[in-house]
């Protein structure tokens, strides 16, 4: 199980990456999306050899393509990762909750927030250490 809490740990400092990683993607979907729609396939009226700028919006429509599916797959991973990281969260107190995203995700030390809820540092390292091992149990 230590295994388990330090991998979420591992996790949880990742959280607000993984947040502004989704929203980038969300934003370059959007992006590409609107070019998508601005690009045409072969015009069949035309002879091959007289539309060389078609072929180059259809070799521009399977790059825009490909990389409307990479960033889809990517998307799905990071929703992914903040809802099992929410999820988590969710099943433990909110003032411990609160506690693990200031140190963890915030970066700041045990002794600060410690203070903040009335632990000491190793009191606040235990509490949060039984209140993971508690979540991570029940998943």
């Amino acid at each position: 199980m230590k295994k388990d809490i330090e991998a979420f740990k591992k996790e949880l400092t990742n959280y607000n990456y993984y947040k502004r990683n989704l929203q980038g993607t969300l934003e370059l979907i959007e992006i590409n999306e609107g070019l998508l729609s601005n690009v045409h396939g072969l015009d069949p009226s035309k002879d091959h050899y007289a539309s060389h700028t078609v072929w180059v919006e259809t070799e521009t429509f399977k790059k825009i393509s490909d990389e409307l599916d990479r960033l889809y797959k990517r998307k799905s991973l990071r929703e992914a990762q903040i809802e099992y990281i929410d999820y988590v969260l969710n099943k433990i107190s909110s003032d411990m909750k609160d506690a693990c995203i200031d140190i963890y995700a915030n970066g700041k030390s045990y002794t600060e927030i410690g203070r903040k809820y009335g632990y000491s540092k190793s009191g606040l390292w235990f509490k949060i250490k039984y209140e993971l091992n508690n979540a991570l149990d029940e998943i």
